[in-house]
């Protein structure tokens, strides 16, 4: 490559994230303790097939409230499947908790003894007959609570996926996050005194020797 090709591709702008094939807004109702999912889909498609399919639980645990849309079983497979033949735009969904075990896979709700609760974002993961979807997940908390993940605690988050398998807990409650330089991390107000202290002390001395021991700058705090 000449100087001059080095030059244009200097002065080039960055290149801008791919457009979300699909938004996923997530927030627990304030009323009762239902969650609500909104999907979003660009373009408008006739089918979604969910990516996590060991535990089947949703065509019979979820509520679709788009009219025209349900959660059908394909193969081995779990979809949301316009019933009408056209394509949907939206999806509004909602669901109780459901803290069951998953054999073989991610505990879908993990309740907190004061109310709050993680949220495994796997199970809404959804994809074309094709591959996978570029993702943006969008996550609100109810009035008074918060929401925390990757080093974030915010009353609303946003987060971008583009790989498959994008599967993380998120927090939603109010306890108050334990946070250093090297983590931060949501402990249960209803652990044992000691077991709570201890863990104040010593997480933040692991996560300190890990960053020691590997030399490594994370780009997102664990």
């Amino acid at each position: 490559m000449n100087a001059l090709a080095c030059t244009l591709l200097l002065l080039l702008p960055p290149e801008e994230p791919a457009a979300a094939q699909v938004t996923i807004h997530v927030e627990r109702s304030s009323t009762d303790e239902l969650w609500m999912v909104l999907y979003r889909f660009h373009p408008p498609r006739g089918e979604a097939v969910f990516s996590r399919n060991t535990n089947l639980f949703r065509e019979e645990r979820w509520t679709v409230r788009t009219p025209d849309v349900s959660i059908v079983r394909s193969g081995d497979a779990e979809v949301l499947r316009s019933t009408n033949g056209q394509p949907f735009e939206e999806v509004r969904l909602s669901f109780a908790p459901h803290s069951d075990v998953l054999p073989k896979d991610y505990e879908f709700h993990v309740p907190f003894t004061d109310g709050g609760v993680l949220f495994y974002t796997g199970h809404l993961e959804v994809r074309s007959e094709q591959g996978s979807l570029t993702t943006e997940l969008r996550f609100r908390a109810r009035p008074g609570e918060r929401v925390a993940h990757a080093g974030q605690t915010a009353s609303e988050l946003v987060v971008r996926a583009s790989e498959p398998g994008f599967g993380t807990y998120v927090y939603f409650g109010n306890a108050e996050p334990l946070e250093t330089p090297d983590v931060l991390a949501v402990l249960d107000p209803g652990l044992p005194g000691w077991i709570r202290s201890e863990t104040l002390v010593y997480l933040p001395l692991l996560f300190g020797l890990y960053r020691e021991r590997l030399g490594v700058s994370l780009e997102t705090k664990p």
